[in-house]
């Protein structure tokens, strides 16, 4: 019993990082002198851990079952994700972890139900932009956008930036009808990155080119071109690709520039050039991966009225088991 005693004392004041440890640390035991009772206390060990469920697999199982269920939640599968997160908690009834992560349940049943109950809008419907692909998991996205309503770009002093950084390879389309007569068109990647380039389409006095914008008051041109493939005051098409560390940029389907570009530097994008009027004929085609949080945000943001009657209505003991309360 002794050895029972000291045991649980040891182990009630282990931490919550180490609270799964099969068998805890304990100084100042000399085992030399217990050679005898060895067998016994590591029985008894091993029954106690039993009996409470202190398993690290099981724990680690949880935590892979609840992130499975994010999972299902991020590509709007709430069906399948209030049925797995009930399963769950079911297969590991009163277990110490489940208590652990107790906020974390109540957090996604809570977002479960709330989704259950009012149909979430799409994509398509909270962006300004035409969305002919989204994938909500990963931010793969092709959306349309029309210069007639930019209001998903941040504007300032007639730059327009797409308030989400790209996660992955991404490229973006420009065209219209009338390419601008008063200063070059231009696109900005990596913005809020250590490699800030600008890419300058050129006009009747200035070449194409590609500045790196280190900071504001430093640039360091990475590439001129003699070609000007656009002509001034018609129409235009206009493409930046970027795939892993190349950046390919084409003018009127003729290529411009092709450029090795740091790993790990998306960021976000910008472009600037284009006068009111030559907007209404413009088009901006994104295909890639984004920040999916950005669209998941005006999602939430959209069920906010909806939200306001459902957390008035909601209780999470009618939907979670009592035990967990």
């Amino acid at each position: 019993m002794e050895v029972g005693v000291l045991f649980l004392s040891k182990r009630t004041a282990l931490s919550p990082a180490s609270r799964y440890n099969r068998v805890p640390a304990m100084a100042g035991w000399n085992f030399n002198k217990m050679k005898h009772f060895t067998p016994i206390i590591f029985a008894f060990f091993a029954v106690t851990n039993f009996a409470v469920g202190y398993f690290p697999q099981d724990a680690a199982s949880f935590e892979r079952g609840l992130t499975a269920v994010e999972r299902s939640m991020d590509s709007g599968k709430w069906e399948k994700a209030s049925t797995a997160l009930l399963d769950l908690l079911a297969e590991n009834e009163r277990a110490d972890y489940v208590y652990y992560e107790k906020p974390r349940v109540l957090q996604d049943m809570e977002r479960i139900a709330l989704f259950l109950e009012y149909s979430p809008p799409t994509a398509d419907e909270v962006l300004a932009g035409t969305v002919k692909k989204y994938d909500p998991l990963n931010g793969k996205i092709e959306v349309l956008f029309q210069g007639s309503d930019l209001s998903d770009f941040l504007e300032y002093d007639g730059a327009y930036t797409l308030p989400v950084a790209f996660t992955g390879n991404y490229s973006i389309e420009m065209s219209g009808a009338r390419y601008p007569v008063a200063r070059p068109l231009a696109i900005v990647i990596g913005f809020t990155t250590e490699n800030e380039w600008t890419i300058s389409f050129g006009s009747n006095e200035y070449k194409p080119h590609i500045t790196w914008n280190k900071d504001d008051e430093s640039r360091e041109f990475l590439e001129t071109s003699d070609k000007q493939p656009i002509q001034i005051g018609k129409e235009y098409h206009l493409l930046v690709e970027v795939n892993g560390t190349k950046v390919s940029v084409k003018s009127d389907k003729k290529k411009l520039f092709l450029l090795k570009r740091p790993k790990d530097s998306q960021g976000k994008a910008a472009f600037y050039g284009l006068r009111d009027y030559e907007r209404e004929t413009l088009q901006i085609l994104i295909k890639g991966e984004l920040e999916p949080s950005w669209i998941a945000g005006k999602i939430d943001a959209a069920m906010e009225e909806n939200l306001a009657v459902f957390e008035g209505q909601y209780v999470a003991e009618k939907v979670l088991p009592a035990w967990l309360f």
